[in-house]
């Protein structure tokens, strides 16, 4: 019988073998075979009799966690970079709901961050199904607009404040209490913009978008938190 590692593994290889190369997702198995045209890919029945797998995964420095920590302790991150950010991680959200992948083990180890390329890069398919009997499963199959998941605030980013280390190029604070962009209306629990032609997006995921949107230096540390929280919720479905 194989142990638990071995099973991941090779669940890992199957989840990945359905997808196309993508900038967002981390291959992280290379794969070399014992015959030229294995009959077992993507066959639930894959031994590691058969395959001889090693581990490959990209030189990647930071989590995302690590970076917003290390490199932003005590700065806003300039309003065009966390649009775009989430821009990426939803698409590819998009894309796995479309090839029916869900990818369970959303926590901070596991979202990656390529500082050069300006890339989120997603991992972590060692846990990964492709089930449509979890939970809110089909609520996220298509996202085509994504001006009706984020504040039109925030996708707009004109600054109007002078710039400076806790101000720059984000909308003018004093509109909000607490110097928090008001996201949280726009995305939680169920809602959008448009609620007559929006599909609505899970809770797990709104509460990510919602935590990576923060401009308040104090609240990034919790996003480390509410990832594991979020990875714990989903890992009981």
């Amino acid at each position: 019988m194989l142990d638990s590692h071995s099973v991941r593994i090779i669940n890992e290889f199957e989840i990945l073998s359905t997808l196309e190369p993508h900038p967002n997702i981390v291959y992280h198995c290379a794969l070399i075979y014992d015959k030229p045209t294995p009959s077992y890919v993507c066959s639930p029945k894959v031994s590691l009799d058969n395959i001889a797998l090693f581990s490959v995964s990209e030189s990647l420095p930071y989590s995302i966690c690590t970076y917003l920590g290390r490199n932003h302790k005590n700065a806003a991150i300039e309003t065009k970079r966390y649009v775009d950010w989430m821009k990426q991680v939803i698409s590819t959200f998009s894309y796995l709901f479309d090839k029916n992948v869900f990818l369970r083990s959303i926590k901070h180890d596991n979202i990656m961050y390529d500082p050069e390329m300006n890339l989120i890069k997603l991992m972590g398919f060692d846990s990964a199904i492709t089930s449509q009997t979890v939970p809110f499963y089909t609520e996220l199959t298509s996202i085509g607009d994504l001006n009706s998941y984020l504040a039109p605030e925030i996708l707009n980013a004109i600054p109007a404040c002078n710039p400076s280390p806790f101000t720059s190029d984000r909308v003018d604070p004093s509109q909000y209490n607490n110097h928090e962009i008001p996201t949280l209306n726009y995305i939680y629990p169920y809602g959008s913009l448009n609620k007559s032609t929006s599909s609505p997006i899970p809770p797990m995921y709104a509460s990510l978008v919602i935590r990576m949107l923060s401009y308040r230096p104090n609240d990034r540390p919790d996003l480390q938190a509410i990832l594991s929280t979020i990875d714990t919720v989903i890992t009981s479905c």
